[in-house]
């Protein structure tokens, strides 16, 4: 047996004193880098950095809890992913900013406050007249996103999680996002129709995310839609009701412009070796990373359609930190569903809603990363 497991090592060294004496220097130092370099890269990590590193942004050290925030069912996982990315490059570079809220677990980015200025880019008379949580469902980390957050434009009013709450949108346990109960109140009377009990009603709704408001404030946005000469939109009414909630808006942003690489898995094109080094690059730095991929594959292993087909679930999340957990690379998820585990692979490690993946999973389910 130690004969034969020498067989290996030889024939390594019989190839490379073949290039030695058959290519020329240059040559020789090329395959050199090049065998080293793919070694390096099928090699599982060293147990001995067997340790969680994660970013310090979301994680509150008097509690030593996670700072989690759920969406619900509400398709907005990439302005929450956009909110992500800005709070930490702000934690890092601007912290100052975040401690407008003097409670720690508010101190990030509102991404509800993100929607009203999503809610009218490039809005056609069809879409403007869609329900508010329609109009913003769905989306990429982008470009316009962190104009957005940094203010660029005088009509944004981005703010904290104090003033315009993301943290949940369940009210006494049911699944029922609280914007569209009150998207169905705006639907479901006229907005001439500004009697106490509509106000009174949508106020309870809104208290638990939009805590600036009163019923006043509801009363005069219904009146003043009223007023007006154009259409009653609902996504116009819900983007007035976070507006005036964000009384205390950030200020303009300094921020960067966003980078994005794409994951191509072909077999001509396979960029995993280059898609991994970012990330790991990045997480080192100690800065997060948008992740944009097939949710699915957190919750089945085999999803596949009645025809064989994958079954794709487009999510985005953020990566948040590296470990090397017996003697495997593993990649921390940063999901926005809250601290509930229950929907999620049992062969998975989920921390508060913080979900542990391999490096082979984490390719398997990526399609694009972006970051700051």
């Amino acid at each position: 047996m130690e004969k034969q497991r020498l067989i290996l090592p030889e024939l390594v060294v019989s190839t490379i004193t073949s290039i030695i004496l058959f290519m020329n220097f240059k040559a020789y130092f090329f395959f050199l880098s090049l065998f080293f370099t793919q070694s390096l890269w099928s090699q599982s990590c060293d147990p001995s950095q067997d340790r969680d590193n994660r970013s310090p942004t979301f994680y509150n050290e008097q509690t030593q809890t996670n700072i989690m925030r759920d969406q619900g069912d509400s398709g907005w996982c990439y302005a929450f992913s956009t909110a992500d990315l800005v709070t930490d490059y702000l934690y890092k570079n601007n912290r100052e900013v975040l401690s407008q809220a003097s409670e720690r677990n508010d101190q990030l980015i509102s991404p509800l406050s993100l929607l009203p200025s999503i809610a009218n880019l490039g809005a056609s008379d069809a879409e403007a007249a869609l329900p508010f949580s329609d109009r913003t469902a769905g989306g990429q980390v982008t470009q316009a996103m962190i104009d957005i957050v940094a203010s660029v434009s005088p009509n944004d009013r981005v703010c904290l999680e104090d003033q315009v709450r993301s943290s949940n949108f369940n009210l006494s346990g049911e699944e029922v996002n609280v914007l569209t109960m009150l998207d169905e109140i705006e639907r479901g009377h006229n907005v001439q129709a500004t009697s106490e009990a509509i106000c009174l009603e949508a106020t309870r709704l809104s208290q638990s995310i939009l805590p600036n408001l009163n019923a006043n404030d509801i009363e005069t946005i219904l009146a003043r839609m009223s007023a007006s000469n154009k259409p009653a939109r609902s996504s116009t009414y819900i983007s007035n009701l976070i507006q005036t909630s964000c009384k205390n808006p950030l200020p303009r942003l300094e921020l960067p412009e966003i980078k994005r690489v794409r994951r191509s898995n072909l077999d001509d094109s396979d960029n995993s070796q280059e898609f991994l080094s970012t990330i790991d690059d990045l997480l080192a730095a100690n800065s997060i990373v948008a992740l944009e991929y097939n949710g699915m594959l957190l919750e089945s292993e085999d999803s596949l359609d009645s025809k064989g087909f994958p079954i794709e679930a487009p999510h985005v999340s953020t990566i948040v930190g590296r470990r090397c957990h017996q003697g495997q690379s593993q990649y921390l998820i940063r999901n926005s569903f809250g601290t509930d585990c229950s929907f999620y692979l049992e062969s998975l490690e989920c921390d508060e809603g913080n979900i542990w993946v391999s490096q082979e999973l984490l390719l398997r389910m990526s399609r694009r990363i972006s970051y700051l």
